[in-house]
């Protein structure tokens, strides 16, 4: 049933069942019955090391006895031409991977940055790299929590995604930029414009 579910998914994401493929997204069932997507990240040797599952309400959850460690990495995906784009989570990954894009997926706003770095140094080394977050600040946050003044321009408690960007790329030594407003991620920006992909490279400069 994992073809009829990775169908089923790109129509609600908006992506392509070729760019779920290249996930290896599958199926599987909570012991209740419940069923779920599956999305299996990766080490820095491409083993399978996590299962993050996708409900249908859209809750993820890691399976139990597996790693939230791991990235998300698409088959063949430095065979796309532009930049590499680092995103949050699989689902952006799919996205992009649908516009011809190379992504790899972080599995947390601050995570698998090591083993990032490991595939760009095997597939990469002479092409651009940039750490992209989302824009899911928390406006009424600023202040409410020690060390995130009143002024805070973005930390991990008001804007997760901006501090997120920050981190991974001050440990890949590559760039970063936020997701342009009004858009909260790449996933919801390119199921909202035509031209995404030119959208995205002239954005990218």
């Amino acid at each position: 049933l994992a073809a009829e579910k990775r169908a089923t998914l790109a129509r609600q994401l908006g992506v392509s069942v070729a760019s779920l493929e290249a996930l290896n997204c599958g199926i599987g069932w909570d012991y209740d019955g419940v069923e779920f997507a599956s999305f299996p990240c990766r080490d820095a040797e491409c083993k399978v090391i996590g299962i993050t599952r996708r409900y249908g309400d859209g809750k993820k959850m890691t399976l139990a006895g597996t790693s939230n460690s791991g990235v998300f990495v698409p088959e063949n995906w430095w065979k796309h031409d532009g930049p590499v784009l680092i995103v949050e989570g699989a689902s952006d990954v799919a996205a992009l991977t649908t516009h011809g894009f190379a992504a790899l997926g972080r599995p947390s706003n601050i995570g698998g940055a090591e083993i990032i770095a490991s595939y760009l140094d095997r597939r990469a080394t002479d092409r651009a790299v940039l750490v992209i977050g989302e824009q899911d600040r928390k406006p009424n946050r600023p202040g409410t929590a020690k060390g995130c003044p009143v002024t805070c321009s973005g930390c991990s408690w008001c804007w997760p995604g901006k501090h997120g960007a920050e981190v991974v790329a001050g440990k890949l030594g590559v760039p970063w930029a936020c997701v342009p407003q009004p858009w909260k991620d790449c996933r919801s920006w390119a199921n909202k414009v035509s031209n995404f992909r030119e959208s995205l490279l002239e954005w990218i400069g």
